[in-house]
C-alpha cells in the first residue's frame, strides 16, 4: 500500500512542558501537538479557528479521539507531526496525525470531527470549502 501524502506537517521540539514524570510525552500533549498541526493547516486553507468563532466557517468539534503510542517521545527530540485525511463523510471528517522522530513513528492520533451549525449545534453536511480542503488523492470522499 502506498502511503497517503500528508496534507500538512509541523515540526516541534519535545520541550520539558510536554513530558511527564516518566521522561516521555504526556498523553494530553500528544493531542495538543495534533491540534497544533490541524490549526496551522486550517489557517493555510483560510478556514482558521477565528473564522469558526465568528461563525463564518462551520465549527468542527471532535466527537471521537484515540491515541496509540508506538515508541516513547523524549524531552529534547525533534518531532514531525503529519496530518492526513482518512475520510470525509456526510457530516464528519476522520483525521490521522502521525508523529515521527527521524522517520520512526512515536504516536498516532485519530480524530473524528463533525461539522455543526453554529446556532443550533446540530450536525450539518460538510461544507464544500471544508470538503475541498481535506480532499486528497488518497482520502475517501
Amino acid at each position: 500500500m502506498i502511503p497517503r501524502p500528508p496534507l500538512h506537517r509541523i515540526t516541534r521540539t519535545a520541550d520539558f512542558h510536554l513530558i511527564d514524570g516518566s521522561g516521555t510525552i504526556f498523553v494530553a500533549r500528544a493531542f495538543e501537538l495534533a491540534h497544533a498541526c490541524l490549526v496551522e493547516f486550517l489557517a493555510t486553507q483560510q478556514l482558521g479557528l477565528e473564522r469558526m468563532l465568528r461563525s463564518e466557517v462551520a465549527p468542527m468539534p471532535i466527537v471521537q479521539a484515540q491515541c496509540d503510542f508506538h515508541a516513547p517521545l523524549r524531552a529534547g527530540e525533534t518531532v514531525g507531526v503529519e496530518l492526513r485525511c482518512e475520510k470525509v463523510g456526510d457530516t464528519s471528517i476522520t483525521l490521522e496525525f502521525t508523529a515521527r522522530v527521524d522517520g520512526a513513528p512515536r504516536f498516532t492520533v485519530r480524530q473524528v470531527h463533525v461539522t455543526i451549525d453554529p446556532t443550533t449545534g446540530r450536525p450539518i453536511t460538510v461544507p464544500d470549502a471544508i470538503r475541498q480542503a481535506f480532499a486528497s488523492p488518497r482520502a475517501t470522499v
